[in-house]
């Protein structure tokens, strides 16, 4: 099996900020180089749930609000609703939600194509940014040094040709980008101030 390392360039730019937690590049890293499906699907659920975290954060004004006794997915989902969460985007990631429920309470389940394609509609129809790709149009390059060989590989996963973890991954990676988009814009259409660019790789 092909893993890859991180192989950082110069040309691209930090990203971080307020964001950090939904852009640390070895989570991606991570999903990608994952043979686990619960493995990845609980992954991408937690940093949806930094998602959340930040929206209530900022928009609440407090760092600290859910500090104290655990909350969990659900309840963080209805505070950020309660705050102005975007009603399209609460119901994508009430089904995400549940998808990961599925893989935490029985360890042999295996999503189903039609529940996937399920949540594609709803990512699909967000319509946040006319420069967005459809889930199935969209695909991901990956570049890197492979840790058994040395060598520096190349690879473009199309949602087509992908195998589950592969379509898992990419239609969560038009999500994250969807939400992005629409939390920059409505952060400051709200004046609400926030940082995503951190700091430039390299020199």
């Amino acid at each position: 099996m092909t893993s890859f390392e991180d192989g950082s360039d110069s040309r691209y730019i930090g990203v971080g900020g307020d964001f950090a937690n939904v852009l640390d590049h070895n989570d991606y890293l991570a999903l990608i180089n994952s043979t686990d499906t619960a493995g990845v699907v609980l992954r991408a659920h937690l940093i949806l749930e930094d998602f959340l975290n930040i929206w209530c954060s900022k928009t609440s004004g407090s760092e600290d609000l859910f500090k104290g006794p655990f909350i969990g997915f659900r309840s963080k989902l209805s505070i950020a609703q309660n705050l102005g969460l975007d009603s399209k985007i609460f119901e994508v990631l009430d089904r995400f939600n549940k998808i990961r429920n599925s893989y935490s309470h029985n360890r042999k389940y295996t999503l189903e194509q039609s529940r996937l394609d399920a949540l594609i509609l709803l990512v699909d129809d967000l319509h946040i940014s006319e420069k967005l790709l459809p889930c199935k149009d969209f695909s991901i390059y990956i570049g890197g040094t492979d840790t058994t060989s040395g060598r520096n590989i190349e690879r473009n996963y199309k949602y087509e040709d992908a195998d589950l973890n592969k379509k898992i991954i990419i239609v969560f990676m038009v999500l994250v980008l969807n939400l992005l988009s629409w939390m920059q814009s409505e952060f400051e259409r709200k004046g609400i101030n926030y940082t995503i660019i951190s700091d430039f790789l390299g020199k």
